[in-house]
């Protein structure tokens, strides 16, 4: 098969695909997942939700869907009188991808790790104006291909997990953990053990380490049927520099009429979800058509 031929199915796929990857909420006493609206030219995922104040902050991951499109990092309100996000900004955009805006807090400051894998860097950033201004502060691990990079904070240790592409295997199937005595300050040691998951059900990051009841939870995407087929709540049992072990306490189903959801993430009042769905429309294929037809259009002016 030649590029034209390549290039003429890749157009075909994208013109008739209308499944797109948006933003769902929930009060955590209530039980039903509300929609965020959204623009039909957006897509947004990888959700982060974070409370300061009186304000509930959603960081997500968004693109233009349209062929060869570019994730770029952004931040808005949750509005929950109108199921909206306002006040949003870009917080974060790169000549590369980038996606799960990982944020927590880490000695009365705010940071955030985005997934910059395909520069081969973990990145650690600090807000210097919470939360639309953040300045890269150092590379905390550097010459690696991961993804998803979560940080948790146990006995003053900072555990560092993340799914690395290496010695054969794919993000899905290769769990590791990395520890420091200090963010700012130390260094990141991997831990003896690693892969600390191999299989494609359970492996892959899916959002914040939990803190509930003075027990700690990791969250799993399933990967094995395809992207974010469903989640898993672990309880991790043992943490520390030289023992990991967890074990499978809940399987988190997609919201009915969704087809899939990979991020999980809680804060004290809310969970924020991202979903795909099939958003079949005769208007999604016209938009698509010209979307299509924009990138091309660009492509050819350069």
């Amino acid at each position: 098969m030649n590029k034209l031929q390549k290039n003429i199915i890749k157009a075909y796929r994208y013109i008739l695909s209308t499944q797109r990857w948006s933003l769902m909420y929930k009060n955590v006493n209530d039980d039903k997942y509300l929609e965020i609206e959204q623009s039909q030219n957006l897509a947004r995922a990888d959700c982060f939700v974070v409370e300061d104040g009186d304000k509930t902050y959603i960081f997500f991951e968004e693109f233009v869907i349209e062929p060869n499109r570019k994730g770029y990092l952004s931040v808005g309100e949750l509005n929950t009188k109108n199921n909206k996000i306002i006040n949003i900004q870009k917080v974060l955009e790169k000549e590369h991808h980038l996606s799960y805006p990982f944020v927590f807090r880490y000695k009365n400051e705010w940071y955030m790790i985005p997934e910059t894998h395909s520069n081969l860097t973990i990145d650690l950033y600090m807000f210097s104006s919470f939360p639309y201004k953040i300045e890269k502060v150092k590379t905390l691990i550097d010459d690696i291909d991961a993804v998803d990079t979560t940080v948790t904070i146990k006995d003053e240790i900072v555990y560092l997990f993340t799914n690395v592409k290496k010695d054969g295997k794919i993000h899905n199937e290769n769990l590791s953990l990395f520890y420091s005595n200090d963010l700012l300050n130390g260094e990141f040691t991997e831990y003896l053990s690693n892969p600390l998951n191999t299989d494609t059900r359970y492996a892959r990051m899916a959002g914040t380490i939990l803190k509930e009841d003075d027990k700690l939870y990791r969250i799993a995407q399933d990967c094995s049927i395809n992207y974010g087929s469903c989640m898993y709540k672990f309880e991790i049992e043992e943490l520390s520099k030289t023992k990991y072990k967890e074990k499978l306490v809940e399987t988190i189903y997609p919201p009915k009429g969704c087809n899939a959801s990979h991020t999980f993430s809680k804060s004290d009042n809310f969970e924020v979800i991202d979903v795909m769905k099939n958003d079949i429309s005769f208007i999604n294929l016209i938009t698509n058509t010209i979307n299509l037809g924009k990138s091309i259009l660009r492509k050819v002016s350069r």
